[in-house]
């Protein structure tokens, strides 16, 4: 997914004014990792790794044949 359709998919919910729209488009990917470290830290890792194996599939595969 290239940077202009995230920016076509982010407007559908959240309207964004053209210069807006030209920063986002020429804006780097350090210089947007620099700018949301702070929120990172702030917010943690939290939602990033959600699957956890399921102990009721491995007695499920157990009792079954």
């Amino acid at each position: 997914m290239t940077r202009q359709s995230k920016v076509e998919y982010l407007e559908q919910d959240h309207p964004v004014d053209a210069e807006t729209r030209g920063k986002i488009l020429e804006i780097s990917s350090a210089s947007i990792d620099r700018i949301m470290c702070p929120v990172r830290r702030k917010h943690g890792s939290h939602g990033l790794g959600g699957t956890r194996p399921n102990l009721a599939i491995k007695i499920r595969n157990y009792f079954l044949p």
